[in-house]
């Protein structure tokens, strides 16, 4: 269970920082 959640927060922060990545560009 704790790997798993591990493994989805980590998934969220690359989905983050891929937005914030568009959110500079856009900018």
């Amino acid at each position: 269970m704790r790997l798993t959640n591990i493994v989805k927060s980590y998934r969220n922060g690359e989905q983050d920082l891929k937005v914030l990545k568009d959110i500079n560009l856009t900018v």
